[in-house]
């Protein structure tokens, strides 16, 4: 059931994405609806709640037909165009204002646009549930440290798509900037 929903949840991003990709089109090649959140600032639920970007009546009903179908399966909520919460994340990209998608899944972390999210400490990655829980998985001798061993396995990784560019560079950033120590960077992590 867990993949399932997972596979649900791509759905509803590829078919919001879809659409604004043909809003876009459609108006000339410019987002200009609703403010959608830029890195570096964290990505925005989708919804009406305080601090959620408000996307839906942009696209409804013109672009979407029915908005109420693409919420998260489990933490999603949708009673009226004005009332809703998709459980999704939305973010624009501060350099070609290209618009991506993600959200946690419950076998996969799912991200739909063409923007290779950037790493933190804390928050999702295309693979990993946060930045820590990305180095946690490449210290493979779990001493807290990512060695020259375990930051070319990474970038191994990147290379045969595993990871993304975004993933291997944090692990990097570890390496290179912090002498290999993980609670340099992210505090507590190990």
């Amino acid at each position: 059931m867990a993949e399932a929903r997972d596979d649900q949840r791509e759905r509803h991003l590829n078919v919001i994405w879809n659409a604004i990709e043909q809003k876009i089109y459609q108006e000339g090649g410019k987002w200009d609806c609703t403010e959608v959140p830029a890195f570096p600032e964290d990505p925005l639920v989708v919804g009406t709640g305080e601090g959620e970007c408000n996307l839906y009546p942009c696209l409804y009903p013109d672009f979407i037909n029915d908005p109420g179908s693409l919420i998260d399966p489990q933490t999603g909520s949708f009673d009226t165009i004005e009332d809703y919460s998709t459980g999704y994340q939305i973010c624009q990209d501060s350099q070609d204002e290209k618009i991506s998608f993600r959200v946690a899944g419950e076998t996969r972390h799912i991200s739909v646009g063409p923007f290779d999210w950037p790493v933190t400490c804390d928050n999702l990655t295309a693979h990993f549930s946060s930045g820590c829980a990305l180095l946690l998985e490449y210290d493979a001798d779990d001493n807290g440290e990512i060695s020259t061993l375990e930051l070319l396995k990474a970038s191994d990784d990147a290379l045969d798509g595993y990871i993304t560019e975004n993933e291997r560079d944090f692990v990097g950033k570890v390496w290179e900037e912090e002498e290999g120590v993980i609670n340099n960077l992210c505090s507590g992590c190990y």
